[in-house]
């Protein structure tokens, strides 16, 4: 089993595994409102509403409320996940294990939770 695999089978029935067309639309609108660098890096300088976070545990304590998301992982060939941001916090290792790079995405309420893998946890809510 790859670890997609078991990302999937950890976070259950509520996930939905979006199809090519859906996911372009998705990583388009994501790079709208979180453009990236060159190294794959959010570009960070321009968010005033930005918390880091020392690890995945801290997520919790810093989010208070379930939005539908998007799990994006830094592998193209790797298909976009939606889901619930209490569903993935319940198996943050799981989903960041996936890949290098990770992050949890929502469109409609310009969040973003990026895992660099660095080790380095940012989340900002625009």
């Amino acid at each position: 089993m790859t670890l997609f695999e078991e990302c999937v089978e950890a976070l259950g029935n509520g996930i939905k595994i979006l199809s090519e067309q859906e996911a372009k639309k998705i990583l388009t609108q994501f790079q709208i409102d979180f453009p990236l660098n060159q190294f794959l890096r959010v570009q960070w300088e321009n968010y005033i509403n930005k918390i880091i976070i020392n690890n995945s545990v801290q997520l919790s304590s810093e989010i208070k409320e379930n939005i539908a998301l998007y799990i994006i992982w830094d592998n193209a060939r790797l298909p976009i996940i939606h889901t619930d941001l209490f569903s993935v916090i319940k198996v943050i290792d799981d989903v960041t294990a996936v890949s290098f790079d990770t992050w949890l995405y929502s469109p409609e309420n310009k969040f973003l939770v990026e895992f660099h893998h660095d080790g380095k946890i940012t989340i900002c809510n625009k």
